[in-house]
C-alpha cells in the first residue's frame, strides 16, 4: 500500500514529511492539499479487507489510519520477532509449490521482519531462500555457491530459479508424448 500512496505522491501526507500549509496559506494551496490528504485516506480505506475497515473509522486522517494499522499488524514485541524469524528461516517449500509464489513468501516474511526494524541483509534473503528449496534444485543451488557473494542478488537468484523450472517444464513429457510414457509405464 506505501507503495500505491508512493507512486500517487501522497505518501508523504502520509509519513508527514510533507507538512500542512499554514492556515494563512493561498486558500487554492490548502484546498489541495487537503484533497491529497483525503485521496490518501480513501487509498488506505479502498486497499484494506472490509473487517479492517472499522480499525481506521475514527481516524482523523492518513497519518493516524496508518500508524493505528501498524499498531495492530507491526507489533514490535520480542515474541512476534521471533515468530516471524523462525518462519523466516525456517522457511521450507512445499511439494507442488508454485516458485514464485515461494520465492513471494521468503520476501515478504523479510519484508515483515524489515517493517518491525529487524535487520535482514539481502544475503540472508538470498540463502534462507537456497535453503529453503527441495532437493530437486541441488544442481543449481551447488553452482550457485560457487559464485561470488555480491553476484547473488535476489533478481538473479531468482532469474536463474525460473530459468531452471523452465528447463525442468521443456523435460517433461508433453500431450501425445506423456500418454506413450503411461501407456509404456503400465
Amino acid at each position: 500500500m506505501e507503495m500505491v500512496l508512493a507512486s500517487m505522491d501522497l505518501w508523504e501526507i502520509v509519513d508527514e514529511s510533507e507538512e500542512a500549509p499554514p492556515s494563512n496559506a493561498d486558500p487554492k494551496i490548502i484546498k489541495e492539499y487537503q484533497r491529497c490528504v483525503k485521496k490518501a485516506m480513501s487509498i488506505i480505506g479502498i486497499n484494506l479487507m472490509d473487517s479492517q475497515l472499522h480499525h481506521i473509522k475514527r481516524c482523523k486522517g492518513p497519518t493516524e489510519a496508518w500508524k493505528t494499522l501498524c499498531n495492530i499488524h507491526e507489533t514490535r514485541s520480542l515474541s512476534n520477532i521471533l515468530l516471524i524469524r523462525r518462519k523466516f528461516f525456517m522457511c521450507k517449500m512445499q511439494k507442488g509449490e508454485d516458485l514464485l509464489d515461494h520465492i513471494n513468501k521468503v520476501k515478504a516474511l523479510a519484508d515483515q521482519l524489515a517493517c518491525l526494524e529487524v535487520p535482514v541483509r539481502d544475503e540472508d534473503v538470498v540463502m534462507t531462500l537456497l535453503e529453503s528449496l527441495p532437493p530437486s534444485y541441488e544442481y543449481l543451488i551447488t553452482a550457485l555457491e560457487t559464485l561470488p557473494m555480491q553476484d547473488l542478488t535476489m533478481e538473479f537468484v531468482t532469474a536463474q530459479l525460473m530459468h531452471e523450472v523452465s528447463k525442468k517444464r521443456e523435460k517433461e513429457p508433453q500431450g501425445d508424448d506423456a500418454a506413450m510414457v503411461s501407456m509404456q509405464g503400465n
